[in-house]
């Protein structure tokens, strides 16, 4: 099995852009396009090849909780907490009440298996 971003997301804009900007180290990922995965694991002999790009909800009791969680899971170090909330409005459609706040996230999985 292989998870990563898929291009072309919030997630992957998200990544490299604010988390560019704001973190010590930058981020200019490279993301896989629709189906490359499985054109990649079908190239390497991999056989029954599914890939699925799996939209979830990370679920936080606010949104002090969740600008703290990105901040520091991204490191975005040369951004203040306010900075960092309006990262995540700017590219997430989030529901925030108050007691809840829950961005939209996914990844692209594929799976498959290759014969011995």
């Amino acid at each position: 099995m292989v998870g990563d971003v898929q291009d072309g997301t919030p997630l992957s804009h998200f990544l490299n852009d604010s988390v560019d900007r704001f973190s010590a180290t930058g981020h200019k990922g490279g993301f896989f396009q629709p189906h490359e995965l499985t054109s990649l694991l079908q190239a390497a002999g991999f056989q029954g090849v599914t890939e699925r790009h799996q939209h979830f909800t990370w679920k936080f009791p606010d949104i002090t909780t969740l600008v703290w969680c990105c901040k520091h899971l991204f490191g975005m170090v040369k951004a203040d907490d306010q900075h960092v909330e309006m990262e995540l409005r700017r590219f997430f459609t989030m529901e925030i009440t108050s007691n809840a706040a829950h961005p939209p996230w996914s990844l692209v999985y594929a799976v498959g298996t290759k014969p011995m």
